[in-house]
């Protein structure tokens, strides 16, 4: 029972720094953009209310067009 606990929380530990290290991901950055957009899509879909879906959805389509301008950017 002790071992199912720990491995939860290193679980648990490991999946967290990995979302946040994917926060500033970019197209390119395969695997850590592949997991922010994998957390994106598991957020939306964990709402419940339509207008914080709504205003969550502007919120994602305002970062992608900055993800898009800072690749311009880079050339």
């Amino acid at each position: 029972m002790v071992w199912i606990l720990i491995l939860t929380v290193i679980t648990s530990l490991l999946g967290g720094g990995v979302a946040y290290a994917s926060d500033g991901a970019l197209p390119g950055d395969t695997f850590f953009y592949s997991v922010d957009r994998s957390a994106e899509v598991v957020r939306l879909n964990l709402m419940t209310n339509p207008v914080s879906q709504t205003e969550y959805q502007y919120d994602l389509a305002n970062e992608r067009l900055q993800e898009a301008e800072t690749l311009s950017q880079r050339g």
